[in-house]
């Protein structure tokens, strides 16, 4: 749920590139920024979106901690089948951390995400973030449910984060930023 009134920031819209950065905009104006992800696919089969933050310079490697829980529900039309799986945990790792479970390569595949980056410019506390969400698989038939959260390691304003399939490879989709005040 979203408190406040949302203020449009920003659009990033990229076609097969190797990051989506958001590079400005994000800093203490508003307290909570909201990403609105669609279509959002890695152009190789098996990879994953993932993301990473940067605090002031551009390596994009600062340490966090997720957890992340999906349900799938996987129709091979045989009949259906719905599971919870269990998500990729991270302790105090500086890859970039997976939203997802592997997507694949776009042209049969994607996912869309409500992200959420809470307190990005407040240099005594850890920012937070959380994304939820749906994406369709690679190979499988399926399609996954996806509530997932992270934190920094750490306290310190954020100021860019920045997008990539995990694993290499290109990456497509959009972005609308957004501040909640």
């Amino acid at each position: 749920m979203i408190l406040g009134s949302p203020t449009w920031i920003s659009n990033h819209s990229e076609s097969n590139v190797a990051s989506i950065a958001i590079t400005s905009g994000i800093d203490s104006t508003y307290s909570t920024y909201l990403l609105v992800m669609t279509d959002i696919h890695p152009h190789t089969a098996t990879q994953a979106p993932a993301f990473n933050t940067d605090h002031a310079g551009t390596t994009y490697n600062n340490n966090h901690c997720s957890s992340n829980i999906a349900w799938q529900y996987n129709d091979d039309d045989s009949g259906g089948v719905m599971k919870q799986e269990g998500g990729i945990l991270w302790d105090n790792h500086t890859t970039p951390i997976e939203m997802c479970r592997r997507i694949g390569d776009g042209a049969t595949s994607s996912g869309s995400w409500i992200f959420h980056i809470f307190d990005p410019a407040t240099a005594t506390t850890e920012t937070q973030y959380m994304w939820h969400g749906v994406s369709y698989t690679d190979g499988d038939d399926g399609t996954y449910g996806i509530w997932n959260n992270a934190k920094e390691n750490g306290a310190g304003t954020i100021s860019k984060i920045r997008f990539v399939a995990n694993g290499g490879g290109n990456l497509s989709g959009t972005i609308n930023m957004y501040g909640v005040s």
